[in-house]
C-alpha cells in the first residue's frame, strides 16, 4: 500500500467534512436572513406606530406633514405585502398588518379632512367620521398587541440555535417556540 492509496480517501473525507460545514453555514445564513427580514417588518410596524402618535400630536398638520406621513404609509405597505411570504398563513401576521394599514388610513383621512367635514355643518357626518376615527384608533392599538403575540414565535432568537432534536434536551427553553 502506497502513500497515495492512504491520502486519497483521507482527502475525500476532509473534502466531505468541509462540504458538510459549508452546507450547515449556508443553512444558518438563510435562517438568519429570514429572521432579519421578519424583524425588519416588525420594526417598520413599530416605526409606523410611533410616527402615527407623533402625527396625531400635531394640532393642525400641514399638507407637508400629511404627505410625509403618507410616504411612511406607502413604505409600510411594501412590508405588509412582504409579510405574506415570510410568515405562515395561520399566524395571522399578514391580516393583522392589513388591519393596521386600514385603520391608519381611516385615522389619516379623518385628520386630513376633519376641517372640511366640519364646514359641511352636517352633525351626522361629523359624528360618523369621528366614531370611525375612534374605532380605528382603538383597533390600531389592539392590533399592535395582537401583532406582538402573533410575531413572537418568529422573533424568538433562541429558535435560531435549535436545529437538532437534542437541542431541546440541552436547552429546554428552546423547545417552546418552533417557527424559525
Amino acid at each position: 500500500m502506497t502513500i497515495y492509496n492512504i491520502l486519497t480517501p483521507l482527502i475525500a473525507i476532509i473534502a466531505l467534512g468541509i462540504a458538510f460545514f459549508q452546507l450547515e453555514t449556508n443553512r444558518e445564513k438563510i435562517r438568519l436572513d429570514l429572521y432579519n427580514r421578519r424583524f425588519e417588518i416588525y420594526t417598520k410596524t413599530l416605526d409606523l406606530y410611533f410616527e402615527l402618535h407623533n402625527f396625531k400630536s400635531i394640532k393642525e398638520p400641514s399638507k407637508e406633514d400629511i404627505v410625509t406621513f403618507k410616504k411612511v404609509m406607502r413604505s409600510f405597505s411594501k412590508y405588509q405585502s412582504e409579510s405574506q411570504f415570510l410568515f405562515k398563513e395561520d399566524s395571522g401576521v399578514f391580516s393583522i398588518l392589513g388591519g393596521i394599514f386600514s385603520n391608519i388610513w381611516i385615522i389619516i383621512t379623518y385628520i386630513e379632512h376633519n376641517e372640511e367635514w366640519r364646514r359641511l355643518d352636517d352633525a351626522a357626518i361629523n359624528q360618523k367620521k369621528f366614531e370611525e376615527y375612534n374605532v380605528a384608533s382603538m383597533s390600531f392599538e389592539s392590533d399592535i398587541g395582537r401583532l406582538n403575540i402573533a410575531i413572537e414565535p418568529y422573533l424568538f432568537f433562541g429558535n435560531m440555535f435549535q436545529k437538532y432534536p437534542w437541542d431541546r434536551c440541552l436547552h429546554p427553553k428552546l423547545g417552546k417556540n418552533k417557527s424559525a
